[in-house]
């Protein structure tokens, strides 16, 4: 008896003549056919003891080759790069490093992650790009939003902090900085008015722009309405600005083109006379 109820269970395969758009094999789907073998939607139809047919959905196997071919290609890229030390990780995707790659990014002040290296296209690229959020070592300062640049332009940033920015504060307001807002870091565009195509510093991570600085008691300063301010707000931010000189390459303000009017640029451009630019 137990050999007759066995024989009653039979899978059967029902195949149709068109796959799953509804076209016949062969008809320019591209995955009606691959290798000669024609895919088509099935379903596995069991008879079970004592209970009626039922139809068990099978895999569908378009999916099932589209999955199959991208884990393929996938395992022959990584073989590839492996030969070669290829990281083809996405740009600006967090990587473990080295903790001397930078530096000890803490012990500087900078609360980091580093990335991989971006290429942004063309001249745009940071070989060793970091993206922080807090900095400082006297104080610990948030920023609006978190920037990203190259390791050099960060410690340079967190010394002008150090040693200008909150000598600054605490002279005229009494308080340290506890934020500042940043309007831009690594973007990758030309730069602004050269007209020879030259990529700017921030295409680079070699540039950040600042535009107001908040302290302790929540009150705070911005470049917009300080600048010009009589009282507490010009003092500080030309104070601030005028020492920026001796971390940076570039330094702009309002006082040096319209452009600025509400952020002071910094920047570690290079040129060829070792010229700095404080405006």
């Amino acid at each position: 008896m137990i050999a007759a109820m066995a024989s009653d269970v039979v899978a059967a395969v029902s195949v149709s003549s068109t796959d799953s758009s509804g076209a016949p094999p062969g008809s320019g789907n591209p995955l009606s056919r691959l290798d000669g073998v024609h895919w088509r939607r099935s379903a596995q139809v069991v008879e079970g003891v004592g209970e009626g047919p039922r139809r068990l959905p099978l895999p569908n196997p378009r999916r099932v080759l589209r999955d199959g071919l991208k884990k393929a290609a996938e395992k022959q890229t990584d073989a590839a790069d492996g030969k070669l030390g290829v990281n083809r990780r996405p740009p600006g995707a967090v990587v473990p490093v080295p903790p001397n790659l930078c530096g000890e990014l803490d012990k500087a002040g900078i609360v980091a992650e580093v990335l991989s290296p971006i290429e942004g296209g063309g001249a745009c690229k940071i070989r060793q790009p970091i993206r922080y959020s807090r900095v400082g070592t006297k104080y610990s300062v948030g920023l609006s939003v978190p920037a990203i640049s190259t390791c050099r332009l960060a410690r340079q940033f967190v010394a002008w902090l150090d040693h200008v920015v909150q000598p600054a504060a605490l002279k005229v307001y009494d308080q340290p900085v506890v934020r500042v807002s940043v309007t831009a870091s690594y973007v990758c565009r030309p730069g602004e008015g050269k007209g020879n195509g030259k990529m700017s510093q921030y295409g680079v991570g070699n540039a950040i722009d600042v535009s107001e600085f908040a302290f302790a008691d929540g009150s705070s300063v911005s470049v917009l309405f300080g600048w010009a301010d009589k009282d507490k707000g010009q003092k500080f931010l030309r104070e601030i600005h005028a020492q920026a000189c001796r971390y940076f390459t570039t330094v702009i303000g309002p006082d040096g083109d319209r452009w600025h009017s509400d952020h002071i640029q910094l920047d570690l451009a290079k040129r060829d006379d070792a010229a700095r630019i404080c405006e």
